[in-house]
């Protein structure tokens, strides 16, 4: 039985105990490194690092945008031609109504009307934005 020298653990071992690989002549020729060492290099290589997840700023404000009308059941037709799918909010600052993000902190210094999604009914939401 012949003995060959591992390159990693460099402990003389028997050639059954190195992994094999075929040649691109097709001949069956032995790693430089025993099995061991290779299933703890392949091993090693498949440990991932956690990276630590990225917070969301706590606070988040949200982003407010002006809605063309001058009166309730304008601003509600405004907003309904938008067609968001996400729920948004309907603000009022001196008599101009404003947009904004529901998922986020409102500025303090608008008026909240309501939360509204694009897909209640016009009337409904014509007579919450009138109340």
């Amino acid at each position: 039985m012949s003995y060959k020298l591992c390159g990693k653990c460099r402990e003389e071992k028997s050639l059954d105990q190195f992994a094999v690989y075929t040649s691109r002549s097709g001949k069956t020729c032995p790693y430089f490194i025993c099995k061991a060492c290779k299933n703890d290099y392949q091993a090693s290589r498949r440990k991932v690092v956690a990276t630590p997840a990225k917070k969301k700023p706590a606070n988040y404000v949200s982003k407010v945008w002006p809605i063309a009308g001058d009166t309730p059941a304008r601003v509600a037709a405004t907003f309904l031609d938008l067609e968001f799918s996400v729920a948004k909010a309907i603000l009022r600052e001196d008599g101009r109504y404003f947009m904004a993000s529901a998922n986020g902190k409102l500025p303090e210094r608008f008026e909240l009307l309501g939360i509204f999604n694009c897909n209640m009914p016009y009337r409904d939401l014509v007579r919450e934005l009138a109340a």
